[in-house]
C-alpha cells in the first residue's frame, strides 16, 4: 500500500512542478527568442503560430528529473534511465 501511495505523491509533485514552472519559463523563453519559425511558403493559418516557444518540454524534463532524484536516488537503473532521457 505504501508503494502505491509513493507513485501518487511522485505524480503530484511532478504536476505541481510543471504548474509552477510554466508561468515562469514560458515568458523567459519568449524573451530569449526560443520561438517557432514559420516559413512564408506555408499555409496562412500557420502564421499565427510564429513566436510560440518551442522549448516548453524543458518543464516536463525538469519535473521528471526532480521526482526521479527524490524518489529513486538509490535505484541505479532508474538513474540510468534518467540519464538516457536527458
Amino acid at each position: 500500500m505504501i508503494f502505491n501511495n509513493m507513485w501518487v505523491i511522485a505524480f503530484l509533485i511532478a504536476f505541481l512542478v510543471c504548474v509552477l514552472l510554466c508561468p515562469m519559463l514560458i515568458p523567459l523563453l519568449h524573451r530569449l527568442k526560443f520561438g517557432q519559425y514559420i516559413r512564408e511558403e506555408g499555409p496562412e493559418a500557420h502564421q499565427k503560430k510564429a513566436g510560440t516557444p518551442t522549448m516548453g518540454g524543458l518543464i516536463f524534463l525538469l519535473a521528471a528529473t526532480l521526482v526521479t532524484l527524490i524518489f529513486c536516488i538509490g535505484n541505479v537503473k532508474a538513474l540510468v534511465v534518467l540519464f538516457v532521457t536527458l
